[in-house]
């Protein structure tokens, strides 16, 4: 009888133990490294799942672990199929070895971001399986510097907002010295299109597009193909939908 009672409750330890560990797997995001995150100029931290299934959480990836990426930078406020639809084509076009999603604890336009925010956003990633990379750097081209010899997947918006002058102090000549250094850590910028619901038409990165891009940059710059999802995160928080994973 007590034999049988040691080996229920050994067997009931075993899986309290491996909901324990299966819990620790699915909440990676350390507080304490995002705040040491929102105060250190150029710090990363890469969430990925390892060969045996579990979370990592990688303090300032080495450029080998990030090399030969398709990055999709955004807020991700939901995550939702057409990001990753959009970084799959992109990456198989290109041919890049690895799709890595990007999410700034800071917004351009609107300053720090709520660390709890962060963490929720974060989680949708973990459920998911996809590779993140947290960063303090609300600005797209100085992500760029930071990750030199990389790929960015944009969405159109996206696009048009990295060319915005208001981002560079007004200043053209301020925008070409950044597309200048781009250029020269081997930075490229593949576009997605959208639909652009005021005149309802798909607009693509096509040469009418490209017009907006100074003439000597133009070939760091080119069009995702064949891939159409009129989703956006905006629409679906219009819906109510605050999470797809």
């Amino acid at each position: 009888m007590w034999v049988i009672i040691i080996i229920l409750l050994a067997e009931y330890l075993q899986l309290k133990i491996k909901r324990y560990q299966n819990f620790r797997m699915t909440s990676s995001i350390s507080l304490v490294n995002l705040r040491r995150l929102a105060v250190t100029e150029g710090m990363m931290i890469l969430y990925r799942t390892n060969p045996e299934g579990r979370r990592e959480e990688i303090i300032d990836p080495q450029q080998g672990e990030l090399s030969d990426s398709m990055i999709l930078s955004g807020s991700f406020n939901p995550l939702h199929e057409g990001h990753i639809r959009l970084a799959q084509q992109a990456c198989i076009q290109a041919g890049r070895k690895q799709i890595v999603y990007e999410l700034a604890i800071v917004n351009a336009d609107k300053g720090p971001i709520d660390e709890q925010v962060i963490v929720r956003r974060a989680e949708q990633f973990e459920k998911a399986g996809l590779n993140l990379l947290l960063t303090s750097q609300p600005f797209f081209y100085r992500k760029a510097l930071m990750l030199p010899s990389q790929h960015f997947v944009l969405g159109y918006d996206t696009f048009v907002r990295l060319l915005d002058l208001k981002y560079y102090e007004n200043l053209q000549e301020k925008l070409l010295q950044i597309l200048k250094s781009l250029e020269e850590v081997g930075t490229r910028f593949a576009i997605g299109g959208r639909l652009n619901a005021k005149t309802s038409l798909f607009e693509v990165l096509d040469s009418e597009a490209l017009e907006i891009v100074p003439l000597a940059f133009k070939d760091m710059f080119y069009a995702v193909s064949d891939f159409r999802v009129d989703l956006s995160s905006t629409e679906l928080r219009a819906r109510g939908i605050t999470t797809t994973f």
